[in-house]
């Protein structure tokens, strides 16, 4: 009988032991695969978040440079940039098939194809600013960048930005996935620690060590991704400050020689009138009126500063009058070429 009952307790105590590692030992596996599962998605995140930033900095950079292209109105800019830009369109179409080229959920795709979207969109605006550019529309140029082009990337920036929060609620739900399926591990761990006591002990302590190196690794990603939107955040408003400076800082500091220009070239017209002949005297008008056209692009210029800190005011104008002036400008510039405008009144 004793034999018998040491048997049975033996055999129960076996048995029990067998659940214990059983259960241990699934609920071990279960960890790890949480584990694993986790440090796969913050991989994946990781890089997925770095192909995003990569394009929107990309987007950002070609920006930059055709506002340069337009500004600078030189035609060695022009050709550099270019080189640039198609350059950086080449490391976007990389980074675009490699991020295309990873499993993702219905609507993370259906963002990222709309940033795409506005990319292609964006890219044509800016195309087209780039023939007007080599076809020397200079305004013409100038106008589409800033009434079409700029607000076609901000909006494209937007998307990108958009993209970035959706990776973080994606994350946030990987964690909250992650801590239900750690939650019903515990629970039942603990269930058998309650009959197995000491033996359970060590195993619900194993299981919380666990649990709390997949939290940290959870809350690091949730940080990780909430410092790079507030970083772009940041980099962008940045970048908008230094354009504006920028614009100041040119502006003024061609001035100081215009007005020289201009009043200098007023006193050889009043001064020296009976010395001059037809043609110096048209010489020194033409200064003249030229360092006056200059003036008012430098107000113009400072006028293109503050239209992101302030309201647009539109007005009408005659196109055409501009369009003359500047026919009249190329004409007076290539004297001995036959040059033929077509220019609609009104």
């Amino acid at each position: 009988m004793e034999y018998s009952s040491r048997r049975i307790i033996a055999t129960g105590f076996g048995l029990i032991l067998l659940l214990l590692l059983f259960i241990t030992a699934s609920g071990l596996r279960n960890m790890s695969m949480i584990n694993e599962n986790v440090s796969e998605i913050v991989h994946m995140r990781n890089i997925k978040i770095d192909l995003i930033s990569k394009m929107r900095n990309i987007a950002r950079e070609r920006s930059l440079s055709l506002y340069h292209m337009v500004m600078s109105r030189d035609s060695f800019v022009t050709d550099e940039e270019k080189v640039k830009m198609s350059l950086l369109a080449g490391n976007f179409l990389a980074a675009r098939d490699q991020l295309l080229g990873f499993q993702m959920e219905s609507n993370e795709r259906q963002m990222i194809e709309f940033a795409l979207e506005f990319a292609y969109s964006s890219t044509q605006i800016q195309r087209q600013v780039i023939v007007m550019m080599e076809e020397e529309e200079f305004d013409a140029a100038r106008l589409l960048l800033v009434e079409e082009s700029i607000p076609a990337q901000n909006r494209l920036l937007g998307q990108y930005d958009a993209v970035l929060d959706m990776q973080q609620n994606l994350a946030r739900q990987t964690a909250n996935s992650a801590e239900t399926t750690y939650e019903k591990s515990y629970f039942t761990l603990l269930t058998l620690g309650g009959i197995m006591t000491a033996i359970a002990i060590l195993v619900s302590v194993f299981v919380f060590i666990r649990t709390t190196h997949i939290e940290q690794k959870l809350n690091s990603l949730n940080a990780y991704l909430e410092k790079r939107v507030e970083s772009r955040t940041s980099e962008l408003l940045r970048l908008n400050k230094e354009l504006e400076s920028f614009s100041y800082a040119v502006s003024h500091d061609l001035r100081a020689p215009i007005r020289s220009m201009i009043g200098f070239s007023q006193a050889l017209r009043e001064d020296f009138e009976d010395k001059l002949d037809t043609a110096g005297m048209d010489y020194v008008e033409r200064i003249c009126n030229a360092g006056t056209k200059m003036n008012e692009l430098i107000d113009s210029l400072l006028k293109l500063s503050r239209l992101t800190s302030g309201n647009l005011a539109k007005q009408n104008g005659n196109i055409s009058s501009l369009v003359n002036d500047i026919a009249k400008e190329i004409q007076d510039r290539y004297p001995d070429k036959k040059l033929s405008f077509t220019i609609q009144e009104n």
